[in-house]
């Protein structure tokens, strides 16, 4: 039942109508049209704003109830720990940190929901790991983002990091390497390579952060996978931030695009090709 004190802005505008609808008969000289439609305009006014106005507590009076409902249930926990565990998990997704059973099931969800692009960068610390695409999650993950790509509508970019001295050898990038690479390029993912030599010896030590495993939806939340699981980050976490700002500069600055690392080493090899055991890796010599 709707409060009587929600319609005493009715009743104020009401009368407010009123006297503007006296005035305006005065000043209109007289005018019987005229001042039927500053009647109109003000009674129309006063009833918009009155539905308004009881709509919005109506809603504002359901969102306390929801939020005294979640309040009350954490207060009914015994277990003083466990309830300083649930009152974490409200304060991290209201900083736009989720936790690792949430972005299990948010990752695939953001699929579906994905406008614009995924920025993803996959290190990968030799051969052997980066045939994880083969036996683990990340081969159904890039069965979906690679039909995503290749749909058209959503622009799908990768950057593989991955050490020069496993995947270039005798100057032949290695062929199980290059048919991963080349079957996402194939499905129109955009894919560039960063050597692993070139952001973590000499003067680039300090672009260490630069690997990592996350995929970036829209600029909008981040998936990220380390060693301890996955997590993910949305606004307002600075962490999302964070890795915009890493992805950023895997593009412009280190990485390279698939083809123009295919005409640098051949896969039938070359006396051109560069790179290899015991030769000097471009990120140790360059920049």
């Amino acid at each position: 039942m709707i409060e009587k004190s929600n319609y005493v802005f009715t009743y104020i505008s009401s009368i407010c109508t009123i006297l503007f609808t006296i005035g305006g008969y005065f000043i209109s000289n007289k005018s019987l049209i005229d001042t039927y439609i500053i009647f109109m305009i003000g009674s129309i006014i006063t009833f918009a704003f009155t539905g308004l106005k009881i709509q919005i507590q109506r809603d504002l009076k359901l969102e306390i109830k929801k939020l005294f409902h979640i309040y009350s249930m954490i207060e009914n926990v015994e277990n003083d720990e466990i309830k300083s565990h649930a009152y974490d998990l409200i304060k991290n997704i209201s900083n736009g940190i989720l936790p690792a059973h949430i972005a299990h099931d948010r990752r695939l969800n953001l699929l579906a929901e994905v406008k614009s692009h995924i920025h993803a960068s996959a290190f990968h610390y030799s051969l052997e790991n980066l045939k994880s695409w083969e036996n683990t999650w990340l081969k159904h993950w890039e069965d979906v983002t690679s039909d995503l790509a290749n749909r058209g509508d959503i622009s799908v970019e990768r950057i593989f990091i991955v050490p020069m001295k496993e995947i270039i050898r005798d100057n032949k990038i290695d062929e199980y390497a290059l048919s991963l690479f080349k079957r996402q390029q194939d499905k129109r993912v955009i894919v560039k390579i960063i050597w692993e030599e070139k952001i973590t010896c000499g003067d680039h030590v300090h672009h260490i952060d630069m690997r990592s495993n996350f995929t970036i939806f829209d600029d909008k939340e981040v998936l990220v996978t380390d060693p301890n699981g996955q997590k993910m980050y949305r606004n307002p976490s600075d962490e999302l931030k964070k890795y915009i700002g890493i992805f950023k500069k895997q593009e412009r600055i280190f990485s390279e695009p698939l083809d123009a690392v295919i005409k640098k080493f051949p896969r039938t090899g070359d006396a051109q090709g560069k790179g290899g055991p015991g030769n000097s890796f471009p990120g140790c010599d360059a920049q």
